[in-house]
């Protein structure tokens, strides 16, 4: 597959950038696009992937880490070397985190200790988006927790 980034744009508070994945997801998709917004002051991150499906489909959204995960909700709280990072789910509206771990059998490194933190969206078809915001727990106290969805195609 191959991608390609369609849009790009940085100025001193906020960032971002738009890939057209559509050749990955083919042919279940006709068109799908990953966003990648840096946000409030770059103070948090917003993960948009929105899918075009022609077919019915099961979406998994997925990261990997090496952090303690604590779900509540639509919110999962990563820990790490005693930093915090929050993951909110915006979008789609009732969407929630599962962590599984990330092992895997030799030859393959063995992942130990790694997770996975997924959305699971079963039977989805037409246009699906998913946004995940991603806030670190700053000194200040200061928690990004909410930002607006719009669809990548209105990104500027």
């Amino acid at each position: 597959a191959e991608a390609s980034f369609v849009k790009f744009h940085s100025q001193t508070a906020a960032a971002h950038a738009v890939v057209d994945l559509t050749s990955a997801y083919a042919p279940l998709s006709t068109k799908t696009s990953r966003g990648i917004a840096v946000i409030d002051n770059r103070r948090a991150v917003l993960v948009q992937d929105e899918f075009d499906l022609g077919t019915t489909s099961d979406i998994i959204w997925g990261m990997t880490t090496d952090a303690d995960v604590d779900i509540e909700s639509g919110t999962a709280h990563l820990t790490q070397n005693g930093k915090m990072l929050s993951a909110r789910i915006l979008s789609p509206p009732g969407a929630v985190f599962s962590v599984e771990s990330a092992g895997q059998e030799p030859p393959q490194k063995t992942n130990k200790g790694v997770k996975r933190l997924l959305i699971r969206l079963k039977g989805q078809k037409g246009s699906v988006r998913i946004a995940v915001l991603l806030s670190p727990h700053w000194e200040d106290s200061v928690i990004v927790s909410e930002t607006e969805v719009k669809p990548l195609d209105v990104w500027e």
